[in-house]
């Protein structure tokens, strides 16, 4: 438990003021509402293949601290389990913080951002991975690859399928 407390709060000292490359701050707007996971690619840009059905969605609200909470959702149908992500943005970084006994978290270079889009980038170089405020409802672009920590480190491939939203 002590470990835990200890844990958080190193990750509570962590979230610093979001900026981007060019040193301006982030517009609380410019990411304030609901994301969603259109396309997660491999190092060499094919779509991940597809295994589990699930949903995802992203819902991004204003921290302390000039902090972006980000809640990342994936219910996974078939095995009725649902896996809850919480992330924040900070500088140029999108960090993907798993709760529920995940360790571990996964941090992201935000590549390039508009009011519609975000694309992020793994530190280690892969995958890219697009958030878009809109669902364009096509399954086949929607794609989901995750490490869990229970595995032994081992990939798992997942589909995000948005139509089961």
């Amino acid at each position: 438990m002590a470990l835990v407390k200890v844990f958080i709060a190193t990750l509570l000292v962590c979230f610093l003021t979001l900026e981007n490359v060019t040193g301006r701050n982030y517009n609380p707007d410019e990411f304030h509402g609901e994301w969603y996971v259109t396309h997660l690619l491999s190092p060499k840009d094919k779509p991940i293949r597809p295994a589990v059905p699930a949903c995802m969605k992203i819902d991004v609200t204003e921290g302390q601290s000039s902090t972006y909470n980000i809640l990342m959702s994936a219910n996974i149908k078939s095995r009725n389990m649902k896996f809850d992500l919480t992330a924040n943005l900070k500088r140029t970084a999108l960090t993907i913080f798993p709760i529920r006994g995940l360790r571990n978290p996964g941090s992201y270079d935000i590549i390039e951002h508009n009011k519609d889009e975000i694309v992020v980038r793994n530190k280690r170089g892969l995958p890219y991975v697009i958030l878009n405020r809109q669902s364009n409802g096509n399954s086949g672009d929607l794609y989901l690859k995750y490490k869990h920590i229970a595995r032994k480190n081992r990939w798992i491939d997942n589909v995000v399928d948005q139509t089961h939203c």
